[in-house]
Parts: structure tokens; sequence; C-alpha cells
């Protein structure tokens, strides 16, 4: 598709915003920030200043293929990928400098599968599917190798084949040498190993226990490859207390159990966790994925373990697909359109920005070029780029920025909570807030005054927790600006009020 160039206006479906499309200048400084995070060089700024609008396609086009080269663009994705999979927080990512090398990333099988899906312009599916890791060992004898990748695989490695050893070239294994990288392939059938699913980072972002058996796990995996947000369905409550373990467990607070005492008696008797009607809702799906993880601790299980892919996919449709391992839970996945589709959207949030409507028109063409390029990640980045969206901007007005920068913020909060056992809330990001409860955003956005203790400007916030405490730091002017929204009637991003006047806090 030609790149335009040209300036026009046009309504955006499903938004009363307008879009202009960008000079060739802007155009090319676009491209640039979003692929690698810095500007175009200046000589090619004042080039393209100089050129027909064909010539300026020409240029445009060769230019996105230089980025895509580049060490920038690998780098710009690997926090695409840390941020996706959570592995830092939001407000540490942020502090990576801008002009950062290759050192700036631990040195773990994690990043170095990221970097390799852009340098070796690999098939996205390759984060669920390699074989392969690159591994680092510490610098020196000192640190322990009990935090490394070589620790992690090497019940695998030790392993002989009689017994179950996939080591594709077992005779070969590498040697740790302090400081080195090294190699390692598992053969293709091996039903353990699936990309980052079997990778150290993973396990030690997503920790099991004995009551949580990996289901923390499997909501990380229904999040970023099925887009299913997993937020709790219990009723909310102020945290963790009685009311919610009464729902775990029934008659749990009238019997006087503590917290400790309950967590006891679910670890021996898990049968009576997701009991509850409203726990079911996400326990028939996460319960066969985590099976799958089984005897998986801090440390990759030697043996593969049974479960099943199940979910009630965009259609509506139930699908249970039983797996034998790993590997085949991440090949089943990769062939749901719902896997497809929320890849797709992510592509889409990174590139073109969440304040542009994906179209049916535009998701199903997507669908199809993310198909022609066999789902190679460059390929398709590059399809991604030359759509018209890429090239335009929106003119929003006052009201429709303050709302988007307001989601900006609340997707930090979301961040955390997505992942915090206490949080019993709706998804701060998806509006209007509170769809899917039975309390209307009005509720909610009281709720979030309260928290943030707005009022008053802030002094006895209670959120978002201080950065030693897993949380981060907000400004008076993020305050300032959460409170001026609530005042418009909270907007969307389109203008339009969550809230009525009298129901403002």
């Amino acid at each position: 598709m030609k790149l335009t160039l040209f300036l026009i206006l046009f309504t955006l479906s499903n938004t009363s915003a307008f879009a202009t499309a960008l000079s060739g200048v802007a155009l090319l400084n676009k491209a640039s920030m979003a692929l690698r995070g810095i500007q175009p060089d200046l000589q090619d700024q004042k080039q393209i200043m100089k050129m027909t609008s064909e010539e300026q396609r020409s240029f445009i086009n060769i230019k996105i293929d230089e980025y895509l080269s580049s060490q920038k663009y690998t780098q710009k994705m690997n926090l695409r990928l840390i941020e996706l999979f959570q592995f830092l927080p939001p407000d540490l990512i942020e502090k990576i400098p801008k002009y950062y090398s290759n050192d700036t990333f631990d040195k773990n099988a994690s990043t170095q599968l990221f970097s390799e899906m852009t340098t070796n312009n690999l098939s996205w599916d390759k984060l669920l599917t390699q074989k392969e890791y690159t591994i680092t060992s510490p610098a020196n004898a000192y640190f322990s190798l009990g935090i490394t990748d070589y620790a992690f695989y090497s019940n695998l490695i030790s392993l002989p084949q009689t017994q179950g050893g996939y080591i594709a070239d077992f005779e070969n294994v590498p040697e740790i040498e302090y400081g080195k990288t090294s190699r390692i392939s598992f053969k293709n059938d091996d039903p353990r190993i699936a990309g980052i699913l079997s990778s150290p980072r993973f396990f030690n972002r997503y920790v099991t226990t004995g009551l949580n058996k990996n289901r923390r796990r499997a909501a990380a995996i229904f999040r970023v490859f099925l887009c299913d947000k997993m937020n709790a369905s219990i009723p909310e409550t102020n945290g963790i207390d009685d009311a919610t373990y009464d729902l775990i467990y029934p008659g749990s607070a009238q019997d006087g159990f503590t917290e400790k005492q309950v967590i006891e008696i679910l670890t021996r008797n898990d049968s009576i966790h997701g009991s509850h009607k409203d726990c079911k809702a996400c326990h028939y799906k996460l319960d066969p994925m985590g099976q799958v993880f089984a005897g998986s601790g801090p440390i990759l299980n030697s043996v593969a373990s049974p479960g099943a892919l199940v979910f009630k996919n965009s259609k509506g449709e139930i699908v249970n697909q039983p797996v034998n391992g790993l590997a085949e839970l991440a090949e089943k996945i990769t062939q749901q359109p719902d896997y497809v589709d929320c890849q797709i959207r992510h592509f889409w949030s990174w590139f073109i920005g969440d304040d542009i409507t994906l179209t049916e028109e535009r998701r199903q063409s997507l669908i199809q070029d993310f198909e022609s390029v066999g789902r190679r990640t460059n390929d398709f980045v590059k399809k991604l780029i030359l759509k018209e969206e890429f090239a335009t901007r929106l003119d929003f007005d006052e009201i429709k920025m303050t709302a988007q920068s307001v989601k900006k913020l609340f997707k930090q909060c979301q961040t955390c909570h997505s992942n915090s056992v206490d949080y019993l809330g709706p998804d701060l990001t998806a509006w209007p807030i509170g769809q899917g409860s039975s309390d209307t955003p009005d509720y909610w956005i009281k709720r979030i005054s309260k928290v943030l203790d707005l009022p008053h400007s802030g002094l006895k916030r209670t959120m978002p927790p201080p950065p030693d405490k897993g949380g981060f730091m907000i400004t008076k002017s993020d305050l300032n600006m959460v409170a001026q929204w609530i005042a418009l009637g909270a907007p969307d991003e389109n203008g339009l009020k969550q809230i009525n006047s009298e129901d403002k806090p």
C-alpha cells in the first residue's frame, strides 16, 4: 500500500475526532521513533523535505528497512516485550536510559529470545515454540549458580538419554564458563520446552505455591497470548479479609479461622478452592492449564505433565484440547484464532495506538497480513507501519487529551493490580469503568478519588504504594489531572462522560 503523504481530513470509525495525514518529514520522524525510539538523522530530515511525494514514499520505505535491521529497534521491541510479560515494573522500564547498549538488559534466556525475534525476523510463534536458548553464566564463581539460566536447565542437561533427556546435542553440552554465553538446543519433539514458558525468567516472575498450583502462570499465559485479563470474579471487598476467604472456604469466618489457617486447609484440600460459582468463571480454564506445570516449582520439571487448553473463545464456543507438556500447550495456543487476534492487538497498540479504533475491516486485513508473511515479526511490523492509520495524526481537543492521559496513568495502576491476589476491582483501563460488575462507574470513580485522596490533594492517599513496596511515584500533576478529569465527568477518549455532574465525588 502506498503511503498517503498529502494532507486530508477524514472521520475515523467510532470516534468524533479528526485525523490529519502526516507530512513526509513528520512521517519519517514517527517511523523512527516507533521503531527505534530516537529521531531520524538530521541529514535525512533535511533530505526528505526536498523530495517529491513519490520520492518520499521510496525514501521512507528504504528507511523503514534500515530501522528494522538496527540494534535500536531490537532494544525497543525488547522493552515492549519486557513490559508485556511484566518482567519489570513500568516505572523501572521508563528509567532505562534513552541511549542504551545491549548490556542494559540482564543477560538471560528470555531477553536473548526477545532479541532473536527481531534480529533473525523469527515467526512471532517462536515466543511459544522456540527450542533453543542462549544462556549466560555469572561473571565469576562468587555469584551463586542458583540464580542463573544454567542452574535452571541443569536438571534437564544432567538427565541421561535413557531417562528421558532431550538435549539435541547431548555429547556437546557446553561447560560452564563464567561470564560467557552458550547455546543450548533441545530436540524438536521435546514435550517440556516451549519458548518463554520454559524460561527461568517466566518461572521466577510467576512463582507458584502449594495453594496457587501454577494458576498464576496460567493467568499470565491467558493475558499475554489470548488477551484474557483474568480479572477476579469475586465480589469486591477490602482486600484479603474474612469475606474473601469465606468465598474460598465457606464458613471460615464463622468458624474463627485465621488467614494462615485457611491457607493451610486449602493447601491440604485444594478441591475447596474455587468451588464458589464466581471463582469457577476463572478456575475452569486456569486449573487445566496449571496442571501442565505440575511438578515445576521454581525449576522446570524433568518430565512432561498432562493438562488441557480450556477457554471460551470469541465466538462463545468452549475450546477444550488435552495436551501433554508445555510444548503441546504452546502449539495448541498458536493454532487458536483468538491467539492471532490477540497478538495483532498488541502490535496495533504498540505501533498505531489505542486511541485509534481497530475496525473490523482493518482487523481482518491484518490477520491476512500476519499469515501472508508467515507470522514473521519484522515483516508484519513493516506491513503495519505502511497502513494509512500510521500515517495520520489524531486531532484531539483538550477533554479527549485529558482522558487519554488519565488512561495511560491507570494503565500503570492496572499493571500492578492485575497480578495481585488482593485486588478485586475492575479493569481500570476498560471504560466505562466497572463494566461487567454490579457497580456503576460512579461507584468506582468515587473509590478512585478516595484512595488517591483527591479532596486533600493526595496528602493521605493509599494508592499507589511507594516503589519500595511494589508501586510507583505519582506526582501532584498526576493527581490534579485525575481531579480535573473527574470534574469534567470522567470522559472517555471520545469525550463521552461516564458520570453526571451530580455524581461527581
